[in-house]
């Protein structure tokens, strides 16, 4: 991946999405190093901390996560003799968000959001006497605050 991508992802699916955070933790990757995703950096003020180098268990939650990926999608791709990873990863992704952790007994999603999601297997049409009236952007902003 390019240092344009990483910056470009960084933005696009991070920053504009929950905003700007404090802190940066990454590999010691060139694309992560690059002087764009530094000024990036720099522009909004995220200071970047880099793991040390051959040491996998000061990122272990990204290692735990690869790992997870490796027995779940990897071995599919193997048994299909398959390149077509990205086609994976989005089901993949919602698959490991929604399913509780050992550890805190709740979901990924849950603990992000503060509710479950609707399952994409599991939605049910709601007849148009069942839906609620409409309501007010205001009212609505005053109930998730």
């Amino acid at each position: 991946m390019t240092a344009t991508v990483v910056a470009q992802i960084l933005v696009d699916e991070i920053f504009y999405r929950y905003g700007p955070f404090e802190v940066l933790l990454s590999d010691r990757g060139t694309n992560f190093r690059s002087k764009l995703v530094s000024e990036v950096l720099r522009i909004l003020k995220i200071n970047h901390k880099l793991t040390s180098g051959y040491y996998l268990q000061c990122n272990d939650l990204t290692e735990r996560y690869n790992q997870t990926w490796e027995q779940g999608v990897g071995k599919q791709l193997k048994a299909e003799n398959s390149l077509d990873w990205d086609l994976y990863l989005q089901p993949f992704n919602f698959s490991y968000r929604t399913t509780p952790h050992a550890e805190t007994c709740l979901t990924p999603f849950q603990l992000t959001y503060g509710y479950e999601p609707t399952h994409l297997l599991r939605v049910e049409p709601v007849s148009p006497d069942a839906r609620s009236p409409p309501i007010a952007y205001n009212d609505y902003y005053s109930v998730i605050r």
